[in-house]
Formats: C-alpha cells, structure tokens, sequence
C-alpha cells in the first residue's frame, strides 16, 4: 500500500505541473520539484498552497480512502544560491523546518537557518 500511495502522490502531483517543471521522488517519501521561472518568494508560496491543496482530498488505495499531509521545504534561484545542490539542501533544511509545524505546511530557506538535523 505504501508504494502504491507513494505512486498516487507522484501522479496527482505530476497532473499538476506544468510541461517545464520536473518532479523527482528522492527517496523514502521525498520529492523534489524544479520550477523553472519561479524566482520570488510570492510566486513559491503561491506554488506550494497549490500543492498543500493537493492533499485536501484522499488517496484512493484500492478501495479504501487515505488521507495524508506533506511538508514542503522552498528555495529559489537566484536569491538563495545559483547553484543546484546547494538549493536542494537548502530546501532540505527549510522542509524539516516545515514538518516541525503542526499540520506541516511550507518553510521557505532563510539565510539564518543551518542545516536542520532529520528528527
């Protein structure tokens, strides 16, 4: 069920991007998404209520409703860095900041934030 679930997700995601933007799963229960053209702070947050809003109605695991949340973790290029590995442990960081929240959320990178240890 667990893959299953992890498919569903990958697929309504993946409904919803658009043909520039790339979705990865990076292990575990971790996606990425690469939004190209997405450069500020406003355009990511609005980006990521549609994605949280992705989550409102169940999964449909043969038969059997399930619902679940998602944490999502936001950097952007330029204004956090240009380069790709740093903006995906910055996002990192900024997504263990989200799962701290109740209810989980968004977290956008700050430069004051260090990397978060995975609790």
């Amino acid at each position: 069920a667990g893959d299953q679930l992890l498919r569903a997700v990958a697929q309504r995601l993946n409904d919803h991007m658009r043909d520039s933007d790339t979705l990865a799963r990076m292990g575990g229960d971790e996606f990425t998404a690469i939004l190209p053209g997405v450069t500020t702070q406003q355009a990511a947050t609005t980006v990521a209520d549609k994605m949280l809003a992705l989550f409102k109605a169940p999964f449909d695991l043969v038969g059997e409703a399930r619902s679940v949340g998602a944490s999502i973790g936001i950097s952007i290029c330029p204004a956090h860095s240009q380069d790709s590995e740093e903006l995906v442990r910055q996002a990192d960081s900024a997504m263990y900041e989200a799962k701290r929240q109740p209810g989980g959320g968004f977290s956008l990178y700050h430069t004051d934030m260090t990397l978060i240890e995975k609790t």
